[in-house]
């Protein structure tokens, strides 16, 4: 499934739902591999020199509870006035043996190590899935 994008991400720090998704598990069929993928956009104008580290963090979520995290990071110096944009997609998978019944899955994006403001940096989710499959 694909999430509803673009998809702000408002206060840096905070984590972001970029989408969820529910699986049904059977005693039949109790192991679940899952994976998605989301693309981050951060961007800004530069009238001075600016240094940003800007971190993007994606943790996938089972039943609310973390089961993994992936991250990337940048440093940039910036001494050019006009635009710049900042575009990463990160993938994410998991593989679980699960109890029989409805597991929910959920993929949350933060991105710290800057600054987001109106008319400052921006961060946006351009894109995102997430996909499961079962098998015995």
């Amino acid at each position: 499934m694909q999430g509803t994008v673009p998809l702000a991400i408002p206060t840096a720090g905070t984590a972001v739902t970029a989408l969820t998704l529910a699986v049904p598990v059977t005693a039949g069929a109790p192991h679940v591999a899952v994976e998605g993928v989301v693309t981050v956009n951060i961007s800004f104008t530069s009238l001075l020199t600016v240094a940003l580290n800007p971190t993007i963090t994606v943790n996938l979520l089972q039943d609310g509870v973390t089961v993994a995290t992936t991250t990337s990071s940048d440093l940039l110096a910036i001494t050019l006035l006009g635009a710049f944009s900042l575009s990463r997609t990160i993938p994410i998978s998991y593989f679980a043996t699960l109890t029989p019944g409805t597991h929910t899955y959920a993929v949350t994006v933060t991105v710290s190590g800057v600054t987001l403001a109106v008319g400052g940096p921006t961060a946006t989710i351009t894109y995102s899935s997430l996909s499961a499959i079962t098998a015995t």
